[in-house]
C-alpha cells in the first residue's frame, strides 16, 4: 500500500476513534461514502474497505448522484453501481442514488434521528468543496 493510501486510512482511524469515543452519540452508527466515483477505483475501494471494517458490511453505504456529462462525469450512476458491484464485489443495496451528495437525505431517511449517528466520509477534492 503506497503512503497516500496509508495516510487516508489512518486519518480515518483518527476521525472515527474521536467520533465513536464520545459519550454524547448514539450507539448505532451508519457510515455515508459520498462522491463522484468517476471512475469509482481502487483509492475508493481501499476507503470503503476500511469502512466496512471498522463498522461493518450492514452500516457502510455509498451514496452517489447520476448527474452525468461526457466531459466531466462520464459514468451514469447505473454504470458507476455495475463498477462497483463487478469489480469490486460491494453489494448493490448499498450503493444508492442520491440527488445531492453532500446532503444523502435518502439514505438518512431510513434510520431514526433519535438513535443513529451518521459519519459522512468525502474524498479530499470533494472535502474541499465544502466550507
Amino acid at each position: 500500500m503506497n503512503d497516500f493510501l496509508k495516510n487516508i486510512n489512518t486519518d480515518i482511524s483518527n476521525m472515527v476513534e474521536s467520533v465513536m469515543s464520545d459519550e454524547q452519540y448514539a450507539t448505532n452508527y451508519i457510515v455515508i461514502y459520498s462522491g463522484r466515483f468517476q471512475p469509482f477505483h481502487k483509492s475508493h475501494y481501499s476507503t470503503y474497505s476500511h469502512l466496512v471494517q471498522k463498522f461493518g458490511k450492514d452500516n457502510v453505504f455509498i451514496a452517489s448522484s447520476n448527474k452525468h456529462d461526457a466531459m466531466n462525469n462520464p459514468f451514469s450512476f447505473s454504470d458507476k453501481k455495475r463498477i462497483m458491484n463487478k469489480m469490486f464485489g460491494i453489494p448493490t443495496s448499498k450503493i444508492i442514488q442520491v440527488k445531492n451528495t453532500y446532503s444523502p437525505k435518502e439514505i438518512t431517511a431510513k434510520f431514526d434521528p433519535e438513535t443513529t449517528a451518521v459519519i459522512t466520509v468525502v474524498g479530499e477534492k470533494d472535502g474541499s468543496r465544502l466550507s
